[in-house]
């Protein structure tokens, strides 16, 4: 793949906001539909481009702290009337506030659901909450009061009365929602989820024509210790396969900047399981049939999300391959040893050494005999390549240095 990656930052946050909206079902829209009603906003109210684009920016990750917390999804889009509401709001801002490409999407997130007269854990009333966050939080409500089954023209009236008859927003923005509820256009904007306008109209939020790998890095941080955070018997997870599959790399012969790319790979592989429920992934037995095959969704959509971003196609196709075997029989395309790449391989047999390794709630971590024991098997049954395992084999006790085996041990 092209190892000097440079990608736009608008599509990359995109992006990961999908990953924010996964489920059982598949990819949901309450990120980008508040984004467009957010937009619909700051342009009616004249705001200058680079508010837009932080508003629109931090309306694709409002929910972010609530992303490894499945009862936590449910509750903020049902129960903005109980003040467990500013939970996600206040772990959103924690979590943005330590990247630098992000912190200043961090305050705004952190207001989101104070309520215009208070009170708020922050103290903060009225305009001392800052605007963007006062917008963001009734673009919110509003888009969480529509109801995808029914045409939105027909709910325009009954979403303006709730909005009219609560006092949590500012009187200021409620002026400029009842001239922008006249507009059909408004409405229609966001039923059909018009997501070009955004990337037509976004211009570089970040201060740089694109982020490079390493700026990628650090958003893929973030994610990955979301993902992680998921379960607590895969804490660490993401990052134990980053540093195999890095260091895998490397003995293979890949280029330092290559290795890099595999680390990137390894911190976003496992994106797609924000798509499956915490009682499955943190479930202490065998999983069922059907909790199996919901399991499996997980890198179909890790593929999907990762490759709407130009320049990490390549990257996408490696993570939605990870859990293929050369036999046929893995998933989700059920791919043959001639269809795998050298970073298909190197992801794939990363992920299977790690989960090895890693102690589990129903097994201690393998020994390193034990791993070679089971690797070899892999390989005599025609499931891994023998030449990648091998390289690992040669050096297993130093691969297994790079694990953190008490991943299970968070509580």
């Amino acid at each position: 793949m092209e190892t000097r990656l440079q990608v736009n930052p608008f599509h990359f946050v995109k992006a990961l906001s999908s990953a924010l909206e996964l489920s059982t079902n598949g990819i949901s829209a309450h990120h980008l539909g508040t984004a467009i009603i957010c937009q619909s906003f700051a342009k009616a109210m004249k705001l200058p481009s680079d508010q837009q684009q932080l508003l629109v920016t931090s309306a694709l990750l409002h929910d972010i702290g609530a992303a490894s917390d499945w009862d936590e999804k449910h509750r903020i889009v049902t129960d903005d009337h109980e003040n467990h509401i500013f939970n996600h709001a206040i772990l959103g801002f924690q979590i943005l506030k330590q990247t630098p490409l992000f912190e200043s999407m961090a305050q705004i997130i952190l207001h989101h659901h104070d309520r215009y007269l208070g009170p708020n854990p922050s103290g903060v009333v009225k305009d001392e909450i800052p605007l963007l966050s006062r917008i963001l939080h009734l673009a919110d409500r509003i888009d969480v009061l529509i109801q995808p089954q029914q045409n939105i023209l027909l709910q325009r009236e009954s979403i303006t009365r709730h909005i009219l008859q609560s006092d949590y927003f500012d009187p200021k923005l409620i002026v400029v929602f009842e001239q922008l509820a006249l507009k059909e256009s408004f409405w229609l904007d966001i039923s059909t989820l018009s997501h070009e306008d955004l990337y037509k109209e976004s211009t570089d939020l970040f201060g740089k024509v694109s982020l490079d790998l390493e700026d990628l890095i650090a958003v893929a941080v973030v994610f990955a210790s979301i993902v992680d955070e998921v379960s607590r018997f895969t804490y660490k997870h993401s990052f134990n396969v980053a540093n195999v599959a890095s260091a895998l790399a490397q003995f293979t012969g890949h280029s330092d900047e290559e290795v890099k790319v595999f680390y990137l790979a390894g911190l976003l592989h496992d994106l797609g399981k924000l798509s499956v429920p915490s009682s499955i992934l943190n479930k202490q037995s065998a999983l069922t049939a059907e909790e199996f095959l919901i399991m499996k969704q997980h890198p179909y959509y890790s593929q999907r999300i990762l490759s709407m971003v130009d320049g990490l196609e390549e990257l996408a196709n490696w993570i939605g391959h990870h859990h293929e075997v050369d036999d046929g029989f893995g998933y989700p395309d059920r791919l043959l040893a001639n269809d795998f790449n050298a970073g298909i391989r190197i992801l794939q047999i990363a992920d299977i050494f790690c989960a090895l390794v890693e102690k589990r709630p129903y097994r201690a971590s393998l020994t390193v005999e034990e791993v070679r024991t089971h690797l070899t098997r892999l390989v005599n049954q025609g499931k891994l390549d023998a030449q990648f395992t091998g390289v690992l084999l040669e050096r297993l006790t130093l691969f297994s240095q790079l694990v953190d085996q008490n991943v299970s041990e968070r509580v």
